[in-house]
């Protein structure tokens, strides 16, 4: 791997273990990934802050706790992108969001049921004949380029 894509995981590994941290670990997680000397030079109300804890203690933290759903974009490159969903209840479930094999978002679903229409089934990049809601207009079709569709049915054996 090249300094810059290393330089490029660093900072990745550093994101994703800040954004999973939580009160005191976030303190620990700037700190590892920081030096001594450290110099945070932030925007307005937030200035110089000279250390991890004070970076931690002055911008994070109350950053965290007033917006409740951060979310990062992906890098630009190929990503694997898929949903886990498991049965939960007679119609009932949950629904895990995966990119790269990881869980980026999860959703209880209180309603489910099962569908036989020749219609329905797996659409990709386009879905014309059932509109996701009133707002999407077809034919807003994905404009981006899918290599691959994997479909795996994890059914559980009769």
């Amino acid at each position: 791997m090249s300094d810059f894509q290393d330089n490029k995981a660093l900072v990745r590994n550093y994101y994703e273990a800040l954004d999973a941290a939580e009160g005191d670990e976030i303190n620990a997680v700037i700190r590892a990934h920081t030096t001594d000397d450290y110099l945070w030079r932030g925007m307005h109300l937030f200035y110089e802050q000279h250390s991890a804890n004070d970076v931690a203690n002055v911008f994070w933290k109350p950053f965290r706790d007033s917006f409740t759903s951060i979310q990062r974009r992906q890098p630009a490159g190929k990503h694997a992108i898929g949903y886990v969903i498991k049965k939960t209840g007679a119609s009932s479930g949950s629904v895990t969001l995966m990119i790269d094999d990881k869980a980026v978002g999860e959703l209880d679903l209180t309603q489910m049921w099962p569908t036989d229409a020749t219609n329905s089934g797996l659409r990709c990049g386009e879905n014309q004949h059932a509109p996701i809601s009133r707002v999407y207009k077809p034919p807003y079709k994905f404009s981006g380029n899918l290599k691959r569709v994997v479909v795996d049915v994890d059914l559980p054996v009769a």
